[in-house]
C-alpha cells in the first residue's frame, strides 16, 4: 500500500507544475454478523492533480510498461516508466482495482479501490534498527571543502557532517575554492562542476597543477551522469558522485580515500599511496559470491516484480555493505547506482539496473 501511494503521488508531482495534488481517503465499515470473528471495511483512495492530464484514447495504455502519453516531453518529464505498471500490479495483488479519470490540460484522478479489507487490531510498532552504521566519525578527523554555487546543495552536505568531528569549509565557486585552499590545510574537496565565474573543471585543473595542492583528493559532486564526462574527469579527481547523494554514498566514497579510526596500521601508509587503486584485479571472495547467489535466488526474483521502495533500499544497502566488507568496487558502484536512481525516481533506468543484477554476479564469478 505504501508503494502504491508513493508511485501515484510521485507521478502526480512529476506532471503537476502548478495548482495542487489532493489525496482523499474514504472507508465504510461493514456491519458484523454473529459468525464473523473479525470486522471488514471497504477502502477507496483517490489522488487528484491539476497537471497536464492524459487524452482519453491513451488512458488505458498508461498502465503499460514505459508508455509515454501524447504531449508529455520525454526530456522534461521522463515518462511514467514502470511506476503505473507496478501500481496496477500491486493493486491486483491486494485484490483491488485502479481507475483513471483525466482531461488533457486539466489534470487526472487515480482511484484505487479495495472492496473488502480485514480491520486489524491495534499493535505497538517496534522501530526497525538501522543495520548499517552511517557515522562519519568512523573516519579520522578531516577538513573538507564543499564547493557549490547553490546554497541548498552546500547546506545538504554541511548537514550530513553536523555533529561530527570533521571541519567543513564552503565556497560558492571555483575561484573562491582556490582562495580558501591558499589559506587552509584541506584534506578533501567536494567539487560541483557547473558554477559561475570559475567552474569545477577549471578549478580542478588549477588545483592539480599546483605543487602545494595537487595531492588533495577531489570528489566531483554533479547532477551529470554521462560516461564521457566521467572519463574526462578521471585524470583530475579521485571520485565521482551523482546528485542527489545520500549519506551512505558519501560515507562509502570517503572510506575508499581515508582510513577508519580503528585501522591503526593504515595511518602509517604514506599519503601519496592512499588513493592508488591496484592495477591487477582482486579475485572475488567465494563467501561473497555465495551471498550474492543467494540474493539472486531468494530476493532478486521477487524484487524485480514488485519494485517495493523499502525492499529496494534494503537490497542496495546490503550490497553496499558487502562491497565495502569484501573490497569489491564493482558491487559498491552497482549499489550506488541503485541508490541514486531510487532518489531520482528514475524508474526507467532503475528497472534496467535491477534486471542487470545477475550479470553483475556472473562478472564477479
Amino acid at each position: 500500500m505504501r508503494q502504491i501511494l508513493f508511485n501515484l503521488v510521485g507521478n502526480a508531482l512529476k506532471f503537476t507544475e502548478k495548482g495542487y495534488i489532493k489525496v482523499s481517503v474514504n472507508s465504510r465499515i461493514f456491519p458484523s454478523t454473529n459468525h464473523q470473528t473479525s470486522r471488514h471495511c471497504s477502502l477507496k483512495i483517490s489522488i487528484k492533480d491539476t497537471g497536464i492530464g492524459i487524452v482519453e484514447n491513451q488512458q488505458k495504455r498508461v498502465f503499460d510498461v514505459f508508455t509515454q502519453s501524447e504531449g508529455q516531453s520525454n526530456r522534461k518529464y521522463g515518462g511514467t516508466g514502470l511506476g503505473l505498471t507496478i501500481t496496477s500490479r500491486l493493486t491486483r495483488i491486494l485484490n483491488g482495482t485502479i481507475h483513471l479519470e483525466s482531461q488533457l490540460g486539466k489534470g487526472s484522478i487515480f482511484t484505487v479501490s479495495f472492496p473488502q479489507i480485514t480491520v486489524g487490531k491495534p499493535q505497538d510498532i517496534i522501530p526497525c534498527e538501522e543495520t548499517i552504521n552511517i557515522d562519519f566519525n568512523q573516519l579520522l578527523p578531516l577538513t573538507i571543502l564543499v564547493v557549490d554555487d547553490v546554497a541548498a546543495n552546500r547546506d545538504l552536505l554541511l548537514g550530513y557532517f553536523a555533529d561530527s568531528h570533521h571541519t567543513i569549509l564552503s565556497a560558492n565557486d571555483g575561484q573562491e575554492a582556490i582562495e580558501k585552499l591558499n589559506i587552509n590545510q584541506v584534506d578533501l574537496i567536494l567539487m560541483d562542476l557547473r558554477m559561475p565565474n570559475m567552474d569545477g573543471y577549471e578549478a580542478s585543473q588549477i588545483i592539480k597543477q599546483n605543487t602545494k595542492t595537487y595531492s588533495v583528493p577531489i570528489v566531483i559532486v554533479s547532477a551529470s551522469s554521462q560516461d564521457k564526462e566521467k572519463e574526462r574527469l578521471k585524470t583530475m579527481c579521485e571520485g565521482f558522485l551523482t546528485k542527489p547523494i545520500s549519506r551512505l554514498q558519501l560515507l562509502g566514497t570517503l572510506k575508499k580515500l581515508f582510513p577508519l579510526k580503528t585501522r591503526e596500521t593504515i595511518t602509517s601508509i604514506p599519503q601519496d599511496n592512499i588513493h592508488k587503486v591496484p592495477s591487477t584485479p582482486i579475485p572475488t571472495s567465494p563467501e561473497l559470491l555465495e551471498k550474492l547467489e543467494q540474493q539472486e535466488e531468494k530476493v532478486w526474483h521477487n524484487l524485480r516484480k514488485t519494485m517495493i521502495t523499502k525492499d529496494l533500499r534494503q537490497f542496495s544497502q546490503r550490497l553496499q555493505q558487502w562491497g565495502e566488507e569484501y573490497d569489491c568496487h564493482i558491487l559498491i558502484d552497482y549499489a550506488h547506482r541503485l541508490e541514486t536512481q531510487q532518489q531520482q525516481f528514475d524508474s526507467e533506468n532503475l528497472v534496467k539496473t535491477i534486471e542487470s543484477f545477475p550479470e553483475i554476479v556472473r562478472s564477479l564469478q
